[in-house]
Order: structure tokens, then sequence, then C-alpha cells
């Protein structure tokens, strides 16, 4: 990879950061400009999880130092969302390069039309739709094995879930969210 590709996506890198740290979706940049540097499916997906793990790390490190995240509470969706994450990222290196080829790019126009329809959310809390075990049962390992096997909108998904499924005011669904996402990535990295 020649010098003038690696500072073209050094600059997607950074403009991918600032959108993540204002609104997520950064993959959404990233994983197509890896893809058209030539890098093979997987490298492409194990290299945005890489930088993606360390945008969360910071994240989560900081919602912790503000006292947002509640470790006896929150741990086991750190342990969910990290086993996802391993379980979906184990599936993505066994699958054929030709079929990655043709289904991340169809999983990143998916992503971006979420993006343009998903449900707003309030600050509010709102009544739980399910127990908080069954949401560390389904959700959380679901969103970390789609964050494992291809990965932007995570923390989007992480977030809507928290808020729709478990009635969380959206300061909790982002202190959670940093954290489960933290550790899809972990897992899948």
């Amino acid at each position: 990879m020649g010098w003038e590709i690696i500072l073209i996506l050094m600059g997607v890198a950074l403009v991918a950061g600032f959108i993540d740290a204002i609104a997520g979706g950064g993959g959404l940049i990233t994983l197509p400009a890896l893809l058209l540097s030539g890098l093979s499916p997987v490298q492409a997906l194990a290299t945005n999880k890489l930088q993606s793990s360390a945008g969360s790390f910071s994240a989560t490190v900081a919602f912790f130092r503000k006292g947002l995240i509640n470790w006896k509470r929150s741990k086991w969706v750190f342990f969910a969302a990290l086993t996802g994450g391993m379980i979906g990222a184990g599936l993505a290196t066994r699958l054929p390069d030709t079929f990655l080829q043709v289904i991340v790019p169809i999983l990143l126009l998916c992503v971006a039309t979420y993006f343009l329809f998903s449900p707003s959310l309030d600050g509010r809390e709102k009544r739980a739709k399910i127990s908080r075990t069954l949401f560390l049962l389904s959700f959380v390992p679901i969103i970390g094995f789609y964050d494992g096997i291809f990965g932007p909108g995570t923390g989007s998904f992480f977030m809507v879930a928290f808020v729709l499924m478990l009635g969380s005011t959206l300061v909790d669904a982002i202190a959670e969210t940093k954290l489960a996402n933290f550790a899809s990535n972990i897992g899948s990295l």
C-alpha cells in the first residue's frame, strides 16, 4: 500500500472519529474506505475494529470516571457483548472472502438506511418491555455478534435497544452502550 493511500486513510479515520464522537456511525465511512484501498473484507473488518476499540475504550473510561457506569450492574452487559463479539468475529474469519465481498456492501447499505429512518429517542425513562435478564441473554449478545461479524452502527443499535426494550433513560442507555460497544469491539478484535 502506497503512502498516498495511507495518508488518505488517515484523513478518513480522522473524519470518521469526529463523526463517531458526535453521533456514532464512523464505521460507515472507514469500512468502505478500507475496502476501496484494497484490503480483503476480513482485513478491513479487523482494521476497522482496531480503531473502534480505541475509540470505545476512551469513551468507556470517560463514562466510568464520571460515575455514569455502575460496574456491579453493568458487568453482565460487558460479558454478554464480549461473548457475542467473539463469536461473530470467529464466524467472519471462517466465511469465504467472496461471500464477504458480496454481503459487506449490502450490509453497509442496510445500516445506512437504518440511520436515515431510525427512531428518535427522547431522554425520558419508559417502561421496560422485557426483563433485564432476558435482555442480557438476547439483545446484548446478538448485537455483539453483529459487531463481531460486521460492526458499523453497533453503538446506535445498543442504545436503541436499551431505551426501547429496557426503558432506560437516554443517559443510562448511552453509558451502558459505551461499555457494551467496547466489550463487543475487544471481543471482535
